[in-house]
C-alpha cells in the first residue's frame, strides 16, 4: 500500500510561508506508512541534496521522463575515477583543471568537458561537452546516461549569443535511445523510435498506464497537481483511492487555483464520484462544500477537517517617517492573505500577498492600536483562520548593541522609509544601525536625521560622495556590535533575521551566519540564494567556498544576507572599486574559519521598486568595461586573501573566468584566466 504525492522542488522550498509539509505529514501518518514521490524533472546535482534536506531520497521519487525508460533508479554509482579513464581515452585532453565541484578537461587551450561530481565527489552526475567555450550537449547520469541534452547556439533580443536546447534524449540500460523530447519554437513533444510522436497530455497517459495503481494505492491530489493532469489521473488510476486536499488556495506562484479555491469548486463537482477522501480546514468549509455537493446532486465523499491556520509569532508598531506608522508582524503557516484591522474592528487593509510582513499606516490617534488577521478564501468569502494579540506603539529604550546594521544611503527618498521601517521592526534587542549617507542630494539627509532623532540606536554618518565601499567602510569604522550586517537601501528585512541569525552564528560559535534570499520581481517572489545545506550547523569555510559557494559562482557574493564576526570584518575592509562584493565576499570567507546557515528566505532583494541599479548600468557598458569590472575584484581576492584558501580562490577565479568567456565570449577572459594559473 502506498500514497503517491506529486512534488517539485519550488514547493518544498517555499516552506517558510507554507502548510503543505504539515498537511502532507498529517496525512501520510493517518493514512499510509509508504510513500513516493512523483516527479517531472530529473533531480540533478545539488538537487539531489535539497531534496534529502527534506527527507526526501531517490528510492522513493518516480520520475515521469525516466518512468517510460527501463531506467527507473535515480541512485548514483558511475565512478569518477572510472570515467575520467574513459573520457581520456574519447577525448584526448592534454590537462585536467580540479574546481571542486568539478573537473575541467582541457585541450588546445579550451575547456572541451566539464565532469560534474556529487558532493563526496566519489560518483559523476553530468558531463558538458564544449567547442571553442560553446556549449554543445550535456549529459545526466544515474547507474549510466540517463538522459542527454542537445544545444545549439542561438542569438537572444538583445544580440548576445546562448545556449539554446533542441532536444533532449532518455536512454535505456543499454544505452540505446527510448525517446526524445522535442523543443522546438516554442512548442514541445515526444518522439519515439519507429516514428510515433506524441504531446505531452498523451506523453503523460502513457506514464499514467504504465504505473497501472491498484485499490491498495493512494493518490494525493493538492496543488501540486497540475489542472491538466487530474483528468487523467482519475481516467487511469481509477482503481486507485484520491485524497482531493481543497483547503490550499495557491500555486507556488501565489495565484488561486481554479480546482482547489472554495469559490471555484465547480471543478470538484464532476470528479467527487472518484474522490474517496477530501481534505478541509474549517468547519464551515465542510458545511459550504457539503451543501454544494447535495446541491448539484453529487456523491458526497468522506470530507474531513485538517485545521493549517498557523501563527502569529511577533507583531510590533512604530512611528514612521511624516507622521505615519510602521506596522509589522511575522506570520508562521500559509494564508491566502491578510487584513488589518483597528481598535474598532474595523478592516483598514486586505492583502492577498501572502509574503507580506510589513504595512504603513496614516496615524489617527495616540492610542492608536491594531491586530493582524490571517483569512483562507471560502465560496462565501473569506474566513479569518488566526489574528495577531492587538499592538500599540512600541516604546524604545537604548540598549548595548550587540549587532550593528550598516547601511549605505544615497538619493534613497522614495524608498528608505520603507527599508528602516523594517529595520526597527526586527525582534532582536540589541541591534545598532549605522546609516551612512553618501552625499544625497535629494530628501534623504532630513529622513535619515529624523529617524536618528527619534530612535535611540540609530546613528548617522554624513559624507562627501565617496562610493558604496567607503560608506561601508566608515560604517564598519563606527560599529559598536560584536557582529556586523549590512543592508543595502532599498530592500527589505523579515522581522526575525537578525534574532535568528543571531542566535545561530553565537550558538555555532562561527564568523558568518548566512541567510538563503527572496528576490521580489514583477512576477512575484523568487527564490534568489539559497544552498543545500544542513540548517544551523557549523561547517568549514574551506567546505563552504568548495561545496557551495563555488557551485553556484554568481549571486553568493552578496554581503547583505549575512551576519560576520566583527572583529573580522574590521581588518578586512572593503576594496574601493565597482563590484566591491564580489571582491569582498571570497576575501572574507578566507579569512573565516567557520560558517553557519539558516535556509529562512528572510533578506528580501526588491528589483521592482527602483527603476535602475548600478549592475543594470553595467550590464549596458561595453566587452572591455565589463572585463575590467570582472577582473579587479579577481585579482584583489587573490592578492590579498589567506594564503592558506589560494588554492581554492585559484579554482573559483577559473571558473568564474571561464563562466565570462562562455556568456560574453570575449577572449581577455581566457588570457586572464591563463595569466593567474601561470602566476599565483
Amino acid at each position: 500500500m502506498a500514497l503517491y504525492m506529486f512534488d517539485s522542488l519550488d514547493a518544498k522550498t517555499s516552506y517558510r510561508h507554507d502548510s503543505t509539509r504539515l498537511y502532507r505529514a498529517r496525512i501520510q501518518k493517518e493514512f499510509l506508512d509508504s510513500v513516493r514521490y512523483v516527479i517531472t524533472e530529473f533531480p540533478e546535482g545539488g538537487e539531489a541534496a535539497l531534496w534529502e534536506r527534506y527527507e526526501t531520497y531517490a528510492e522513493q521519487m518516480i520520475c515521469i521522463h525516466q518512468y517510460l525508460t527501463d531506467r527507473i533508479g535515480l541512485k548514483l554509482s558511475v565512478s569518477t575515477s572510472d570515467k575520467l579513464k574513459e573520457l581520456k581515452k574519447s577525448l584526448h585532453y592534454s590537462r585536467m583543471e580540479d574546481q571542486g565541484a568539478e573537473i575541467q578537461l582541457i585541450k588546445d587551450g579550451y575547456v572541451i568537458a566539464t565532469v560534474l561530481l556529487n558532493k563526496d565527489r566519489e560518483y559523476v552526475w553530468g558531463i558538458r561537452y564544449f567547442s571553442r567555450a560553446r556549449l554543445l550537449r550535456m549529459e545526466v547520469y544515474t547507474d549510466g546516461i540517463a538522459w542527454a541534452n542537445i544545444y545549439v547556439t542561438a542569438k537572444s533580443g538583445d544580440g548576445g549569443l546562448y545556449a539554446k536546447m533542441t532536444r533532449r534524449t532518455f536512454y535505456n540500460r543499454d544505452g540505446a535511445a527510448a525517446y526524445d523530447q522535442i523543443f522546438e519554437e516554442g512548442k514541445e513533444y515526444y518522439l519515439f523510435p519507429g516514428g510515433r510522436c506524441c504531446t505531452t497530455a498523451q506523453f503523460f497517459a502513457e506514464f499514467l498506464k504504465k504505473m497501472d495503481l491498484s485499490k491498495q494505492d493512494a493518490v494525493l491530489l493538492d496543488r501540486s497537481v497540475p489542472e491538466t493532469f487530474r483528468k487523467p489521473m482519475l481516467r487511469f488510476w481509477k482503481e486507485a483511492q484520491f485524497i482531493a486536499v481543497v483547503q490550499d488556495g495557491r500555486d507556488g506562484k501565489g495565484e488561486n487555483l481554479p480546482a482547489s479555491c472554495f469559490h471555484r469548486y465547480y471543478g470538484w463537482l464532476k470528479d467527487a464520484q472518484a474522490v474517496s477522501v477530501m481534505m478541509v480546514s474549517a468547519f464551515e468549509q465542510k458545511k459550504v462544500l457539503t451543501d454544494m455537493l447535495q446541491k448539484y446532486g453529487c456523491r458526497i465523499p468522506d470530507i474531513r477537517i485538517m485545521p493549517t491556520e498557523g501563527e502569529f509569532t511577533f507583531i510590533t508598531l512604530n512611528e514612521s517617517y511624516d507622521g505615519n506608522l510602521a506596522l509589522s508582524w511575522n506570520f508562521l503557516g500559509k494564508p491566502d492573505g491578510f487584513f488589518i484591522c483597528d481598535k474598532t474592528g474595523m478592516t483598514i487593509y486586505e492583502t492577498e500577498n501572502i509574503h507580506q510582513h510589513y504595512f504603513q499606516i496614516s496615524r489617527s490617534g495616540a492610542e492608536d492600536a491594531f491586530i493582524v488577521k490571517a483569512c483562507v478564501n471560502t465560496p462565501e468569502g473569506k474566513v479569518v483562520t488566526a489574528e495577531s494579540t492587538p499592538v500599540t506603539l512600541k516604546t524604545w529604550r537604548n540598549e548595548i548593541p550587540k549587532v550593528s546594521l550598516i547601511i549605505p544611503v544615497y538619493n534613497a527618498e522614495d524608498y528608505i522609509v520603507r527599508s528602516m521601517d523594517t529595520v526597527l521592526a526586527q525582534s532582536f534587542s540589541g541591534l545598532e544601525v549605522i546609516l551612512v549617507d553618501d552625499g544625497s542630494t535629494d530628501h534623504t539627509p532630513e529622513i535619515l536625521d529624523w529617524y536618528a532623532g527619534r530612535y535611540p540606536n540609530i546613528t548617522v554618518i554624513h559624507q562627501t560622495n565617496s562610493g558604496v565601499p567607503e560608506a561601508r567602510n566608515a560604517g564598519i569604522r563606527h560599529a559598536g556590535g560584536q557582529y556586523i550586517g549590512f543592508m543595502d537601501n532599498d530592500d527589505m528585512l523579515c522581522p526575525d533575521m537578525i534574532e535568528r541569525l543571531y542566535r545561530s552564528i553565537t550558538a555555532n560559535d562561527c564568523d558568518i551566519a548566512v541567510t538563503s534570499v527572496y528576490q521580489i520581481i514583477d512576477s512575484g517572489y523568487k527564490v534568489f540564494v539559497q544552498y543545500p545545506m544542513k540548517e544551523d550547523t557549523a561547517i568549514s569555510a574551506e567546505d563552504f567556498l568548495t561545496d557551495y559557494y563555488m557551485k553556484e559562482c554568481g549571486f553568493g557574493v552578496v554581503v547583505w544576507n549575512k551576519l560576520y564576526r566583527a572583529s573580522l570584518v574590521k581588518t578586512h575592509l572593503f576594496p574601493d572599486m565597482i563590484h566591491d562584493d564580489e571582491a569582498w565576499t571570497p576575501y572574507i570567507l578566507s579569512y573565516a574559519e567557520k560558517i553557519c546557515y539558516l535556509n529562512d528566505l528572510s533578506y528580501e532583494y526588491d528589483r521592482i521598486i527602483r527603476t535602475s541599479t548600478l549592475v543594470e548600468k553595467w550590464i549596458r557598458r561595453s566587452q572591455e568595461d565589463r572585463f575590467t569590472a570582472r577582473k579587479n575584484p579577481i585579482l584583489f581576492y587573490l592578492e590579498n586573501s589567506n594564503p592558506r584558501m589560494l588554492p581554492l580562490l585559484k579554482k573559483l577565479a577559473g571558473k568564474q573566468l571561464a563562466e565570462a568567456e562562455r556568456v560574453y565570449g570575449y577572449e581577455e577572459y581566457k588570457k586572464l584566466r591563463m595569466q593567474i594559473e601561470e602566476n599565483f
